[in-house]
């Protein structure tokens, strides 16, 4: 068996366990700003970074990443946030999409 079906065939995590979660129920990556991106942990700003360039590359029908030019990306995203904090991440992320 492989390790994605044993994966899959686990149970699912309870409710109560689900409420514990730090993370929000549901947002808007729209509203997103800068400063929330730079209020995250280092992990969580990469999960989030992954998710607008996933939307990016899904729009471009992108299928190839190539991780050196993420993660310079992913610098130049940050460097800009610190000095615009309240600008929204969809703008940040638009701007070192290429």
């Amino acid at each position: 068996m492989s390790s994605f079906s044993a994966a899959v065939s686990q149970q699912s995590p309870s409710q109560e366990a689900l409420s514990e979660l730090s993370t929000p129920k549901e947002f808007d990556l729209s509203k997103v700003t800068c400063g929330d991106y730079l209020n995250l942990s280092l992990t969580d700003r990469g999960h989030l970074l992954m998710m607008y360039w996933g939307y990016a590359a899904a729009k471009s029908g992108t299928t190839k990443f190539v991780t050196a030019d993420i993660r310079a990306r992913a610098q130049k995203v940050s460097d800009f946030c610190a000095t615009s904090p309240k600008t929204p991440m969809f703008t940040a992320v638009d701007k070192f999409a290429t």
